[in-house]
């Protein structure tokens, strides 16, 4: 080598079979990677695009979810709505019955000190109570409601139309309420209607005293003024659903409903003597001598009063049971 050129290392002899082989690999391996650097951007260009299609349907499927929700929500509240609407009653009596709870009712008071006061308060001071009473109820003002509207009714003229057990409660009510009541004609016709009553049984005891016999056997006299009088002298009896069973029934015996109703008015002396009186005023207006009158209603007064002081005791006993 001359000392002007450059040092250089000797570079090995490649055959031009081998030679060629390395070209080969080399050319191969350069356009492998040529090809993976095209197609890369190609392949996340796809995925990036996948992602976004992924992402859109999620979005919008939430969206409809959410807009289903809403809908439904809307339905429901427009359902409970209607519903309230037609169950609310709006007819004339609902709209008063409505108004007579809200005018006893004092808003002025707060209900979590005194509730009474708040839910009743105006009745209290709208509705005082009766002198002689110690109470009154909206029950009563109810029923006299009710009375006053049946005076109504029966005040009206009788109908062809009508049922017969209407037309026989508007004939009575309207004789008793007549100013013609007490005339003779009226009260000849209402002795002779209940003396044909009176000779289904047997006629009216007092009048033909110990010569006096029924028609009917006990039995089948109680029966007939109780079917067609609704009158139950010795005991009251009815038919009822039972208590431990409600699918059958069973019959009741109960103490009678006597005249003076409440027992203790046959301890008053005072009212015992006027329901005597009463009773010899029937009697005789029936043709009984005043004398016989009186004897026989004492009879009857007395087996009333006996009556009336066993349903005392047995209301006692239960009671105490």
């Amino acid at each position: 080598m001359n000392n002007g050129n450059m040092n250089s290392v000797p570079l090995p002899s490649i055959a031009s079979g081998e030679h060629d082989c390395l070209m080969n690999e080399v050319q191969i391996r350069s356009t492998s990677t040529s090809s993976k650097k095209h197609k890369h951007p190609k392949n996340w260009l796809k995925a990036h695009l996948c992602q976004n299609k992924f992402t859109f349907g999620l979005c919008l499927s939430l969206l409809l979810a959410i807009a289903i929700v809403i809908s439904l929500l809307f339905l429901y509240v427009l359902h409970r709505r209607v519903r309230s609407e037609r169950e609310l009653c709006l007819t004339p009596e609902c709209i008063s019955l409505a108004a007579d709870t809200y005018n006893a009712m004092d808003i002025t008071v707060d209900p979590c000190e005194d509730f009474y006061q708040f839910a009743c308060g105006n009745w209290d001071k709208t509705h005082p109570i009766p002198e002689g009473r110690n109470v009154r109820s909206s029950f009563e003002s109810f029923v006299n409601d009710v009375v006053d509207l049946y005076r109504e009714l029966l005040r009206k003229p009788i109908l062809d139309t009508e049922p017969d057990a209407v037309k026989k409660l508007k004939t009575f009510y309207q004789a008793c309420v007549s100013p013609e009541r007490d005339s003779p004609a009226i009260e000849n016709t209402t002795y002779h209607l209940l003396m044909q009553h009176l000779e289904r049984f047997g006629g009216f005891p007092p009048l033909h005293g110990e010569r006096w016999q029924s028609k009917l056997s006990l039995e089948r006299l109680l029966a007939l003024l109780h079917l067609e009088f609704n009158t139950e002298p010795l005991f009251e009896l009815k038919v009822a659903a039972d208590d431990m069973n409600n699918t059958q029934h069973i019959i009741l015996l109960n103490h009678p409903s006597l005249f003076l109703q409440a027992s203790a008015a046959y301890e008053s002396q005072e009212e015992i003597d006027a329901y005597l009186k009463f009773m010899v005023s029937v009697a005789t207006s029936l043709g009984v001598e005043r004398t016989q009158a009186r004897n026989e209603m004492e009879r009857i007064l007395n087996l009333e009063i006996a009556l009336a002081n066993v349903a005392s005791n047995d209301f006692e006993e239960k009671l105490v049971q």
